[in-house]
């Protein structure tokens, strides 16, 4: 009997993380920027979850607010030759965004990496605030990350049920995820 209380113990646990990590506020807003964070490509092949955010950029890229509004890629070489960064910004180009409004950060190796590196571009280019565009999973650890680094940011996502219960393993993986960032954010 113990082992099945516990057993729904865990259970109640992992739905109200699931909950919490998946509805977090997101709101394109109106900021001077947008942000696309990286995720792992394979050569130069993007993962289903980056071409999932650089689908919402290119839809937010298109609204009155951004129309006219800059994009940093952020991701570095990390087992490749070429970074996230560049194979985004050939996605971008692909995808009818002008060269010039695409700017790169391509040395981060992970999230707190991209958000401190992309604050230096922001501040060499004038931008005071960015809408940072990546997975439901990553809403909540992006947040805390841009506050910590003093980056006035929004987060934005296209959300849904389906899309998280198909993103469930990178929803448990933020756990370890979290206990990193904060060891990250300590040095």
């Amino acid at each position: 009997m113990f082992i099945f209380q516990l057993l729904f113990f865990c259970l109640i646990i992992i739905v109200i993380w699931f909950i919490w990590i998946h509805s977090a506020p997101i709101e394109a807003g109106n900021n001077d920027v947008v942000l696309v964070l990286g995720y792992k490509t394979t050569g130069n092949h993007l993962d289903p979850l980056l071409e999932e955010r650089l689908t919402i950029a290119l839809q937010l890229l298109q609204m009155e607010e951004y129309l006219n509004k800059k994009v940093i890629v952020s991701g570095g070489a990390v087992g490749w030759i070429k970074s996230e960064a560049e194979i985004m910004k050939d996605y971008l180009i692909e995808n009818s965004i002008e060269p010039n409004r695409i700017l790169l950060e391509n040395e981060s190796r992970n999230t707190v990496e991209n958000l401190r590196f992309t604050k230096k571009i922001m501040e060499q280019e004038g931008f005071g605030s960015c809408v940072i565009v990546s997975n439901s999973f990553h809403m909540r650890r992006i947040s805390m990350i841009a506050k910590n680094a003093g980056i006035p940011t929004t987060c934005y996502c296209k959300r849904s049920l389906m899309k998280a219960l198909k993103q469930w393993k990178q929803t448990i993986k933020e756990i370890k995820a979290f206990k990193t960032t904060i060891s990250l954010l300590k040095k």
